[in-house]
C-alpha cells in the first residue's frame, strides 16, 4: 500500500515536471481571445450546489517542490496538470481550496467540477511578478469546449486567487 502511494506521488511530480519542461521549451500558441469583464468561474459547466461542508482532503500538503522552485507559472501549470489527471487532492492543495472558498464551494463540490471536464489546454500568456495570465480551452466529456481567459495570483507556492472569464 505504501509503495503504491509513493508511486502515485512520484507520478504526479513527474507529470508536473514534464509539463513545466515541455511548456518552457515548446510553448503553445496564444489563442488571442478578447477579454471581457472579470468573473471567477469554475472548471466545469455544471452549476454549484450547496451541500455539507468539508475541510478538504485528509492530508493537506503544500505545493510540490518543483512548483514552488519554478515560479508562479509552474504552480498554475501543476494545478492544471492535476485537473487533467482528475487528481482532486493535488489541485485542492495547489490552490483549489482558496478558489473554492471564494465561491463558497466545499471540497466535494470542487471535485465534482472535474466530472464534466475531459481535458483543459492551458497556455501561459504572460507572467508579471506573481500574476500569471492564461488562456484555457476546457474540453468537456460531452464533446463541447469552452475558451477562458484569466489570471491567477500565486503566493507561497499556491494559487491565492483567480479571475477567469469565458471568452469567444
Amino acid at each position: 500500500m505504501l509503495a503504491a502511494a509513493s508511486f502515485g506521488v512520484l507520478l504526479v511530480a513527474a507529470v508536473a515536471i514534464a509539463v513545466i519542461r515541455l511548456s518552457a521549451t515548446h510553448p503553445a500558441p496564444s489563442a488571442g481571445l478578447a477579454a471581457g469583464s472579470s468573473t471567477l468561474v469554475s472548471h466545469s459547466a455544471s452549476p454549484t450546489t450547496s451541500g455539507p461542508a468539508s475541510s478538504g482532503p485528509a492530508s493537506s500538503t503544500a505545493a510540490s517542490p518543483s512548483a514552488t522552485q519554478s515560479g508562479p507559472a509552474a504552480v498554475v501549470q501543476a494545478y492544471y496538470a492535476a485537473i487533467n489527471n482528475h487528481d482532486c487532492g493535488t489541485a485542492w492543495n495547489l490552490g483549489g481550496d482558496n478558489l473554492s472558498a471564494a465561491q463558497g464551494q466545499t471540497y466535494q463540490q470542487f471535485c465534482q467540477g472535474f466530472n464534466s471536464t475531459s481535458h483543459d489546454i492551458l497556455t501561459v500568456d504572460s507572467v508579471a511578478g506573481n500574476t500569471v495570465t492564461v488562456t484555457i480551452v476546457a474540453q468537456h466529456t460531452d464533446g463541447s469546449s469552452q475558451s477562458y481567459r484569466g489570471s491567477y495570483v500565486v503566493g507561497n507556492g499556491v494559487i491565492q486567487s483567480a479571475s477567469v472569464q469565458a471568452s469567444g
